[in-house]
């Protein structure tokens, strides 16, 4: 019985080492959240309460969704969001996505991706007039920011794009005139731990997260756009490492409860 606790001991452990050792690989992982394990103790019941416990097991692996450090890169296609919040990107299969990871580029065809190919969302300008923007989930779309702008005869290419702190995206031209291309939508959850990782600092909403809310940045609790910036990961290297010494010496431990109950097994199977 004993070695069948202390089993369950080393696994846990082992999950605990290889959570940490993941949050430690990407301490460099732009907009990457580090996770810690949680456990909870296995327990047979019995009336006449002198039973031990059963040991232990992994109750679940949360994810930690406080805020990275801003790194300023100067990139005016590289945003942070400075508070609540996760970017929405539709993916090769037009599925939503949501990343706090705001390392971004123009594709080829003008639209706004990430290094995955995902595009970036926006509310469009309400047409016609166009005045405002449709913020609403269905108002949605990727936008393109390298059409040239035609007045006339005349065609003047695009000389700059920018996103400003309410995510307003603006489209500079070569007449020095400019125009509102899109607003960015931000998507804010009831629970973002129970958000599902999904790789490359993207994650989908599931039944514990809750239905993903879309706004403007600043509107509610969600944060503004940091423009010519990326938020680092939120892993904690000294904390990590402590923990680590933590779990090893939790999994010494077990090793050594299991080595004691197969040396009094040995020495009940000695007796003469």
């Amino acid at each position: 019985m004993s070695m069948r606790t202390s089993v369950t001991g080393l696994n846990a452990a082992q999950t605990e080492l290889s959570t940490i050792a993941n949050n430690i690989a990407n301490a460099a992982t732009t907009g990457f959240k580090a996770s810690r394990v949680e456990f909870a103790d296995i327990f047979a019941a019995d009336s006449t309460r002198v039973t031990p416990g059963a040991g232990v097991r992994v109750a679940g692996v949360t994810q930690m969704m406080k805020q990275g450090g801003l790194e300023f890169t100067g990139n005016n296609l590289d945003l942070a969001i400075n508070g609540n919040g996760f970017f929405v990107m539709k993916d090769t299969n037009n599925q939503f996505a949501y990343t706090r990871s705001g390392n971004f580029r123009l594709s080829t065809d003008g639209t706004i991706v990430n290094a995955a190919g995902s595009k970036l969302q926006f509310f469009k300008p309400n047409t016609p007039p166009a005045t405002g923007f449709n913020e609403t989930a269905g108002g949605l779309d990727s936008v393109k920011g390298n059409n040239p702008k035609t007045v006339g005869n005349d065609t003047f290419p695009l000389t700059r794009i920018e996103i400003d702190q309410m995510g307003v995206l603006r489209a500079s031209y070569a007449d020095g005139t400019n125009a509102e291309l899109g607003k960015l939508a931000v998507a804010t959850f009831s629970t973002p731990s129970n958000l599902a990782q999904q790789g490359e600092s993207t994650w989908r909403s599931t039944l514990g997260s809750g239905e993903p809310a879309f706004a403007a940045p600043g509107v509610g609790d969600r944060g503004r756009i940091e423009s010519g910036a990326l938020e680092g990961s939120n892993v904690d290297i000294a904390e990590q490492l402590v923990e680590m010494i933590t779990a090893q010496r939790n999994f010494q431990a077990n090793a050594k409860s299991i080595s004691t109950a197969d040396a009094i097994a040995q020495a009940i199977i000695n007796i003469r």
